[in-house]
């Protein structure tokens, strides 16, 4: 039997939601608390979170979102010269300059409006400004939070190193904005400080995430027979049984297909180079694998969906993977290997699973694949075609002219 599996052009899905620009004075939190502590304000810390656009990937409205294991750090970024004669030069490896070290926090929709809020998994946990106001804090948050063990904490740099990416972790970072020294009050942005300025009491820092990997969302949609009498009969009878994902460069030999690199470092905070804070560095050269597609909440893809006509039908969840940079090599491409079977009357009647991966073009899309989009991919479907051969047969011809001298056994 024949089967054709056509892809479509790829079209480039509506991205996927954009962290939230929603200003530090609209985050809303409710109640107040102050306490004196021992070389700590009475100003306790904070903060509020933008939407962005878990389980697998994290979903978000306009304006806000929920996931759990959040790390958060709370690192210095600007003397602000109080008292200058205290100062000492930034290094993070001064408990003067760290205040929070990757603590777990949770983002949770708040009631009552509508707006995310970062809380500390330990409810018991509070952190409060320093009372000496010799730095300017900002605030780092990326998930999924890793142990400590996974942290490379310089003393003007930090570091998240992930393993085991397969598909299914959605990697987001944010920051809360940097003070401002030119400015007579922001320049007080973050520290106790900052809050006693009329009208501040309550601007909070706010820490917009948005999404560091690129998702791909496949569906099937059945390609109609012309053939009088047939439509989509055939086509009708395809299931799709699984998807898995490979990649390869032009460095592979044609038709050659490797897995996808499972580990990266992402930069937390770089005080130096702040244009690097937030970069995902794959390891393009390290340990790979082949990413099945899954269903929902991660799990196997057993809810194997049936071409019906010419429906758009989405299968599986979104398939969460690096966004291919200069590491990934030239003529870098992703691939699917599409594995069908046929049913008729609720019986599987045959099977196809030796096709080879199928490129995904997803350069071809008008702006360049981009972290936090989603990429969506049609698998176009036809009927089996019964594979049936003719044969003719020419006759000997005798030869009476030409050929072999004859023998002469006297």
């Amino acid at each position: 039997m024949n089967i054709r599996i056509i892809f479509c052009a790829l079209l480039m899905a509506t991205a996927f939601a954009a962290c939230s620009q929603m200003d530090e004075d609209e985050a809303a939190w409710q109640g107040s608390e102050t306490a004196a502590l021992e070389l700590n304000s009475d100003v306790e810390v904070r903060l509020s979170s933008g939407g962005l656009a878990t389980r697998a990937s994290i979903e978000s409205k306009v304006d806000s979102f929920e996931v759990d294991s959040i790390g958060i750090y709370m690192l210095a970024t600007d003397q602000i010269r109080t008292n200058p004669e205290e100062v000492a030069p930034i290094d993070w490896h001064d408990p003067r300059c760290i205040k929070i070290i990757n603590e777990q926090a949770n983002a949770e929709i708040n009631d009552l409006t509508g707006a995310t809020d970062l809380n500390w998994a330990d409810p018991t946990v509070k952190y409060w400004y320093p009372y000496e106001n010799w730095y300017a804090f900002r605030f780092y948050g990326y998930y999924p939070r890793v142990n400590d063990s996974d942290i490379s904490l310089q003393s003007r740099y930090v570091e998240a190193s992930y393993s085991e990416l397969d598909g299914t972790k959605d990697i987001i970072w944010g920051q809360s904005k940097r003070a401002d020294m030119n400015d007579a009050t922001e320049k007080y942005a973050y520290s106790a400080q900052y809050f006693r300025q009329a009208g501040h009491a309550t601007m909070y820092p706010n820490v917009a995430f948005n999404h560091k990997l690129m998702r791909i969302q496949f569906y099937i949609q059945g390609v109609e027979d012309e053939n009088p009498g047939i439509g989509y009969e055939m086509a009708n009878k395809m299931v799709l049984d699984s998807v898995v994902l490979y990649a390869r460069n032009s460095n592979y030999a044609p038709g050659s297909w490797d897995g996808i690199p499972t580990t990266a470092q992402l930069v937390i905070a770089d005080l130096d180079n702040p244009t690097n804070e937030g970069k995902l560095n794959i390891n393009w050269d390290g340990d790979k694998s082949a990413i099945p597609m899954l269903d929902e909440n991660d799990q196997p893809y057993v809810n194997k969906k049936q071409v019906n006509n010419g429906d758009l039908i989405k299968v599986g969840q979104p398939v969460l993977l690096p966004v291919p940079d200069a590491g990934a090599g030239t003529g870098f491409l992703y691939g699917a290997q599409i594995n069908l079977k046929m049913v008729d009357g609720g019986n599987v009647v045959a099977k196809f699973n030796d096709a080879s991966p199928l490129d995904l073009n997803l350069n071809n899309t008008t702006s360049g694949i981009q972290a936090g989009h989603t990429y969506r991919v049609i698998i176009k479907i036809s009927g089996p075609q019964k594979v049936t051969l003719n044969a003719t047969l020419t006759p000997w011809e005798e030869i009476d002219e030409e050929g072999f001298d004859d023998l002469d056994l006297n």
